[in-house]
């Protein structure tokens, strides 16, 4: 960093103070049980663990400080643990009202209408009946065709293929603008309901399809961002990074694959030198 942004263009390590670095390294490698060797996750939940142990305690045991009875900086912690009301001290409130382009409404997508439609359509024949196609469309000729020798697979009906291509488009508008709240999966839920009406994939037996249907879409599609955002991560996804390449400015980019692509760019420089 201080060789790229400042005019710089060496620095030795040696020079600077390195006793803090090593009494943090000590001290996350001594936290617990002795571990000379700490993963990700043992990192990461004794780091939370020290900063929280010395915000409690007005002195650092072991350290030359003084005494620190300040109490404003866990003020965030103790609204989340006890609800209590602090001055200045605001709940993160979801935005729901998020206005949803064109270009996402009339994407269609129906990747995943066959997988919801093997999970549920088992046993029920109105369920079935409901949820598969009785005519041959120009989507079921496709699926023939892709279709092994002694299989029969199902087609999807023509309102599950709706309320998928609305769910996807809509969800993958959705999710990388509320991916920082808490309970994404409410949040998203809470939407569709207001988008799509499922109501209609209810039969008398199962009066709770509509439910399942939108639940088993909801984790489709949440593991599948999740999983494509892992994938530019490891710059296993050379698709988007052409896209991100042709067209840098546009709106319709995912903001989070935008900023993971740029992650991924800035490690693999720093790894080449």
């Amino acid at each position: 960093m201080l060789v790229e942004n400042g005019p710089f263009e060496y620095f030795l390590p040696r020079a600077f103070n390195q006793d803090p670095l090593e009494n943090f390294f000590g001290a996350i490698r001594s936290h617990g049980v002795r571990n000379t060797s700490p993963d990700v996750s043992h990192f990461i939940n004794s780091f939370k663990s020290l900063i929280i142990n010395n915000f409690m305690s007005s002195h650092s045991p072991g350290h030359n400080c003084e005494e620190d009875f300040s109490e404003g900086a866990l003020d965030n912690l103790r609204s989340f643990l006890t609800g209590e009301e602090i001055p200045g001290i605001a709940p993160l409130q979801s935005d729901d009202d998020i206005e949803t382009p064109l270009s996402v409404i009339n994407c269609k997508k129906t990747r995943v209408a066959e997988n919801v439609l093997y999970y549920i359509a088992n046993k029920c024949e109105e369920c079935k009946n409901n949820l598969t196609a009785n005519v041959n469309t120009n989507y079921s000729e496709f699926v023939s065709v892709r279709e092994y020798d002694n299989c029969n697979f199902l087609r999807a009906g023509g309102f599950l293929n709706f309320a998928v291509s609305q769910c996807v488009s809509y969800l993958f508008f959705l999710i990388p603008r509320v991916c920082h709240q808490k309970d994404v999966f409410k949040i998203s839920n809470r939407t569709l309901s207001t988008k799509i009406a499922f109501n209609v994939l209810n039969c008398k037996s199962h009066p709770n399809l509509s439910n399942h249907v939108k639940n088993v879409i909801l984790k489709c599609i949440i593991y599948f961002w999740c999983k494509s955002i892992n994938r530019i991560l490891n710059g296993q996804d050379s698709k988007f990074e052409i896209l991100y390449r042709l067209n840098p400015n546009s709106k319709n980019l995912d903001p989070i694959k935008v900023l993971a692509l740029k992650k991924y760019n800035l490690q693999k420089k720093r790894m080449r030198k």
